[in-house]
């Protein structure tokens, strides 16, 4: 019955001063909604991104050469060895699990290698990257106050709205997506 009444109910437009007002308020909740709680807090997000990570990090990665004769497991590339023994904290299911859910929060991941003995994923939040005004415009990674050298760090990072220096998260950009939506929706 209540469906019945839904469909039979008659359109009505909003006026552009009450599409306004219902936009302002709308908008007045969601800001105290994000300041009080970002995105990534959100219970539901968090559930997400501990999901997709759980399911990443048990997947492996491995890494293969290609050849005329086919394609065969790289044991000694960096990359390799990298994945397969991070460091003396974290295992490479551990690791892994780090880097998504951190590259899915953030939108960038900061390895910190430190030689060949051991790498250690920097928290994003207290990154800061720059790019040198001066060629070769390399990137200047401030980390906590201390500048890092770019060659030992690996930066992975989101490319959607990629700006030169740092990603963005793709949490985020779906959020961005939704409220646009729902202010589209708005119209109708």
């Amino acid at each position: 019955m209540a469906i019945k009444l839904f469909r039979n109910r008659k359109k009505e437009s909003l006026s552009a001063e009450r599409y306004e007002t219902a936009r302002m308020q709308f908008e007045t909740i969601l800001a105290r909604y994000h300041k009080e709680y970002p995105i990534t807090r959100n219970p539901t997000v968090l559930s997400i991104i501990n999901s997709i990570s759980s399911t990443v990090s048990t997947l492996g990665l491995d890494l293969y050469q290609r050849t005329k004769a086919g394609n065969y497991k790289v044991y000694t590339h960096p990359a390799s060895m990298l994945m397969e023994n991070p460091n003396t904290e974290d295992s490479p299911t551990q690791f892994l699990y780090r880097m998504t859910a951190q590259y899915l929060s953030t939108g960038n991941v900061y390895i910190y290698n430190q030689g060949n003995v051991s790498s250690r994923i920097l928290d994003s939040t207290h990154m800061r990257v720059n790019r040198n005004p001066n060629p070769p415009f390399n990137k200047i990674f401030e980390y906590d106050g201390s500048f890092i050298p770019e060659s030992s760090i690996i930066h992975i990072y989101n490319p959607q709205y990629y700006d030169g220096t740092i990603g963005h998260s793709p949490i985020e950009y779906n959020h961005e997506v939704i409220q646009s939506l729902n202010d589209l929706l708005l119209y109708i």
